[in-house]
C-alpha cells in the first residue's frame, strides 16, 4: 500500500493505482479512507480513453455506477471501437436496471469481438435476468461452441434449459467433469450443472452426489468457521437490545419510501419482491449491498462501536443510505431492497429507519436448506452453504437472531411463510400489499408477467405463477440429509 501512495504522490493522475490503493483500504476494514480515495479518481478529467475506462472500471468497482457510467461513455467518445468499454458500459447499465441500453452495449460489443465465448456468456446472463430464456440459452450453447471446455457456461445453460433425457450435453458435460487435470472450479462448476440436470430427470441419488461434489470443491476454495458468525450474531443481539432500542428512537428519519425483503436465501425473497414490483407503487432495485456499505462504513468495527455513534449520525446515515437507494429510481414511492443477509441490520433499520417496511421471508427449513445446497451462489459472502451441517448450524443462528428481532421490536416485522403463499396466494398477496399499505393491484397476482430484471437465482421461476412442486422436495433426497435434520432439531 505504501508504494501505490508514493506512486499517486509523484503521479497525482496516474488513474490504475487508485483502484490498486482503494481495493487494498477496504480489504483492511478503511472503507471512509478508500471512498476519499475514489472521490479523488472519479473527480479527475483524464484525456486518453483508456483513463476513462480505467475510471469506469474503478466506479463499477465501489457501486457507484452513474459515474462510472460517465467516464465509459467519456471513453467510447474518444475511443467508440473499444471492446472493454462497451461490455463495461453494459454491465454498468444492468446494474442501474436499464437492461434494454445494456444489451445494445453487449450487441455493439460482439460486432467488434464475435468470438468472445466471455462475452456471449454475459450475453446469456443478462437474456436470462430479462426473461428472454430461450435466447439465453442459445447464448450459453455459442460459449460452448467458441470454447468447448467453457464449465461456467455449461452450469449456467443447465440452469436454464430443462433435461428430459441424457442429451448430448449432458453426456459432454459428464465426460468434462471426468477428465484429468480439470481446475477444482471447472470441476465444481460443471457439479452443480450436473446436479441441476440428474434432479430435472429425477434421478435423485445421483443428482445429490453431484451437488456434495460441488459443494466441497467450493468450500475448498471458501475456508469458513461457524465459531466466527456464532461470536457475531451474539454481539449483534448484545449492542442491538431493548435498551439501544428504546434510547434510540426518534434518532432516524421519517422516509417510508424503503421496502426491506430479508431470509434466508432461496426462502422466497425473490418471489415477493416480484409480487411487490409488479405493483405502480414500487420499484423492485433487486439484491442491493447499500446497507451493508452504509453499515460498516458507519464505524470501523461492526457493529462493537455501534453505541459510540453520535445521536445524529444516525439521521446522516438514513439519508446516505435513501440516496444510495433512490439511485436506482428517484420516482416510485416505494423501492424495495431484496438482500436476504440484511436480517443481520434489523437493529439499524429500526434506528435509522423507523418508518420502512420489514418484510421476512420464511420457507421450511429442510427445503429451504436443501434449496441452497443446490445452488452455486454469486456472493462470497455465503461460505456457510456449502456444507450440509453448516447450513442447519447457521439456519438455527438466523432463527435466533430473528427471534431476538421480534422482541425487541414486537410488531415491526412482516413474517411471510412461503408454503402459506403457495397454498392461498391471492390472499397472502392482499395481506402483504395492506402490510405494506398498499392498495391492492391486480397486477400483482399476474406478477410473472412483468418484464423487470431479476439477477437473483431465482430468474426463472419468478417468470412463472405460483407452483408447489418445490414444497417438501427435500423428501426426494431424505436419506441424505440426515445430518442436516440432526441440526434442525437440536
Amino acid at each position: 500500500m505504501a508504494l501505490f501512495k508514493k506512486a499517486l504522490a509523484s503521479n497525482p493522475e496516474f488513474v490504475p493505482v487508485y483502484g490498486n490503493l482503494a481495493n487494498s483500504l477496504m480489504q483492511l476494514g478503511k472503507g471512509d479512507e478508500a471512498k476519499q480515495i475514489v472521490d479523488r479518481a472519479l473527480s479527475l478529467h483524464p484525456g486518453p480513453a483508456i483513463a476513462n475506462r480505467a475510471l469506469g472500471e474503478l466506479g463499477y468497482q465501489v457501486a457507484e455506477y452513474d459515474k462510472s457510467e460517465l467516464f465509459y461513455r467519456r471513453a467510447l467518445k474518444r475511443e467508440p471501437a473499444d471492446f472493454h468499454a462497451h461490455v463495461g458500459l453494459g454491465m454498468t447499465l444492468r446494474r442501474l436496471g436499464r437492461l434494454e441500453e445494456a444489451l445494445a452495449c453487449y450487441e455493439q460489443a460482439a460486432k467488434l469481438q464475435s468470438a468472445n465465448a466471455s462475452l456471449h456468456l454475459n450475453l446469456g446472463n443478462l437474456f436470462s435476468e430479462i426473461g428472454q430464456l430461450n435466447d439465453s440459452i442459445e447464448s450459453y450453447r455459442q460459449s460452448i461452441r467458441l470454447k468447448p471446455d467453457y464449465a461456467r457456461a455449461y452450469q449456467l445453460l443447465a440452469g436454464v434449459r430443462k433435461h428430459t433425457t441424457y442429451d448430448a450435453e449432458l453426456k459432454a458435460m459428464e465426460a468434462l467433469c471426468k477428465k484429468p487435470g480439470i481446475s477444482s472450479e471447472d470441476h465444481m462448476n460443471l457439479a452443480f450443472g450436473l446436479g441441476k440436470a440428474f434432479e430435472d430427470l429425477e434421478q435423485f441419488d445421483k443428482a445429490f452426489d453431484y451437488f456434495k461434489q460441488g459443494n466441497n470443491q467450493k468450500r475448498s476454495l471458501t475456508p469458513y468457521s461457524i465459531k466466527e458468525d456464532i461470536d457475531y450474531f451474539d454481539r449483534l443481539k448484545s449492542i442491538f437490545n431493548a435498551d439501544f432500542i428504546n434510547q434510540h428512537q426518534g434518532l432516524g428519519s421519517k422516509d417510508d419510501s424503503p421496502i426491506f425483503i430479508l431470509g434466508m436465501p432461496r426462502s422466497g425473497t425473490s418471489l415477493v419482491e416480484q409480487i411487490l414490483a409488479s405493483h405502480p407503487s414500487v420499484y423492485g432495485a433487486g439484491e442491493l449491498s447499500d446497507l451493508t456499505v452504509v453499515s460498516k462504513q458507519s464505524v470501523e468495527i461492526f457493529p462493537d462501536n455501534i453505541p459510540l455513534l453520535k445521536p445524529g449520525t444516525w439521521r446522516d446515515l438514513a439519508d446516505d443510505y435513501v440516496q444510495r437507494l433512490r439511485s436506482h429510481n428517484h420516482s416510485a414511492p416505494h423501492v424495495t431492497d431484496k438482500m436476504p443477509q440484511n436480517f443481520q441490520y434489523i437493529g439499524m433499520i429500526a434506528t435509522m429507519l423507523p418508518n420502512a417496511k420489514i418484510i421476512h421471508c420464511r420457507r421450511d427449513p429442510m427445503d429451504s436448506c436443501l434449496s441452497m445446497f443446490k445452488t452455486l451462489f454469486a456472493s462470497t459472502g455465503l461460505q456457510w452453504c456449502y456444507d450440509i451441517e453448516d447450513l442447519g448450524r447457521y439456519y438455527r443462528l438466523h432463527l435466533d437472531l430473528m427471534k431476538h428481532w421480534n422482541e425487541v421490536l414486537p410488531g415491526k416485522i412482516y413474517e411471510l411463510q412461503y408454503e402459506n403463499l403457495v397454498a392461498d396466494s391471492e390472499q397472502q398477496i392482499r395481506s402483504l400489499l395492506d402490510y405494506c399499505q398498499l392498495p391492492f393491484n391486480p397486477d400483482c397476482l399476474n406478477f410473472h408477467e412483468s418484464k423487470r430484471g431479476v439477477r437473483t437465482a431465482s430468474f426463472a421461476q419468478v417468470r412463472k405463477p405460483i407452483y408447489s412442486s418445490s414444497v417438501q422436495l427435500w423428501k426426494r433426497y431424505e436419506k441424505h440429509l440426515q445430518p442436516l435434520l440432526s441440526q434442525l432439531v437440536e
